[in-house]
């Protein structure tokens, strides 16, 4: 009898700690939280979670987010999930251009920012270029990023702008712009778009010039300015 009591126990457990997995927690925007399980996810409209012996319903807009042990999920498929891309908070993302026009050759940049909402983003940038302006050039870009998302979803087109300053290594030093258009799927994004490096006074050369009752070497003096074309992949994490 102890043996068959025994068994029932256990096997009680064991029906308990199954029912935890996969239990999911919904966030609503009102304040309110639901513990279950997600038997439904329909992408953009809605979330069916079943609780406690209830089902219910909720529109995604209703949503703040939904977790599983800390894990923003959708359903089944954490990579389907549309709140960990538009998550309020911190994102990392790395990207590779390809330069080409008056100063052609790539960059490589970090920028570490805020989801400051579903679908603006706010950075701070740092990166590497190496590219041929008739010289070798070899620079380190520091600027802040803005991006701004058209639409809430995991496909969205977006738009995107830098500003900062070019410290050269070899080459021209001065202001650093860029304005891009691009499309993100998920995590994976690709834009095409234009910028600008506009250096500081360059001396090229010199000449003997009369000033008053004396000659004397008047250097001359022009602003490096170069705009290239962009095409840039990009990845968030």
């Amino acid at each position: 009898m102890k043996k068959i009591l025994f068994l029932i126990l256990m096997l009680i457990m064991h029906i308990s700690a199954f029912s935890q997995v996969g239990r999911e927690t919904v966030f609503l925007k009102d304040g309110n939280v639901v513990k279950g399980t997600v038997i439904e996810f329909v992408p953009n409209q809605s979330v069916t979670i079943a609780s406690d012996g209830n089902t219910f319903v909720y529109k995604l807009s209703d949503i703040e987010k939904i977790t599983r042990d800390q894990s923003f999920v959708a359903g089944n498929d954490v990579s389907e999930s549309v709140y960990t891309i538009h998550e309020n908070g911190y994102k990392f993302i790395l990207n590779l251009d390809f330069m080409a026009g008056e100063m052609s050759g790539l960059k490589w940049t970090t920028i570490h920012g805020v989801q400051l909402n579903k679908r603006s983003y706010l950075g701070l940038g740092v990166g590497f270029i190496i590219a041929d302006d008739y010289d070798l050039h070899v620079s380190i870009p520091v600027f802040a990023d803005f991006r701004f998302d058209f639409l809430e979803d995991r496909i969205t087109p977006f738009v995107e702008a830098r500003a900062g300053y070019d410290v050269a290594l070899d080459g021209f030093s001065g202001f650093y712009g860029d304005l891009a258009l691009g499309c993100r799927l998920r995590r994976f994004s690709v834009s095409a778009g234009v910028e600008t490096l506009r250096g500081e006074d360059v001396e090229y050369g010199s000449r003997f010039v009369r000033k008053g009752d004396f000659y004397v070497y008047d250097d001359n003096h022009y602003e490096y300015q170069a705009l290239n074309f962009v095409i840039r992949f990009s990845v968030e994490f």
